[in-house]
């Protein structure tokens, strides 16, 4: 997924710069660059949230790990603080 992103990248860097460069000499191949570059960034953003969310998914489990430690931790901590409440008040 990441290839895909940096290849894609490239292709529209070096679309908008064919795109840009070609204007003055022949319109119709600056117009063809510019949808290259568009169409290029299109699959670049794509794959760019994709990689992003296939990272949070494999951090997921280290961060539902960490909250489990924590609440078992908050829970064994707190058990003797919390003796005392436990009695009825009359």
């Amino acid at each position: 997924m990441f290839g895909t992103f940096i290849t894609s990248l490239i292709i529209a860097a070096l679309g908008g710069a064919a795109a840009f460069y070609s204007w003055r000499q022949n319109a119709l191949v600056a117009l063809i660059s510019a949808g290259v570059c568009l169409l290029a960034s299109v699959v670049a953003v794509i794959t760019g949230l994709a990689s992003t969310v296939a990272v949070v998914f494999k951090l997921f489990p280290w961060l539902l790990l960490a909250l489990g430690i924590w609440l078992v931790y908050r829970m064994i901590t707190n058990r003797n603080s919390d003796a005392g409440a436990e009695t009825p008040v009359r």
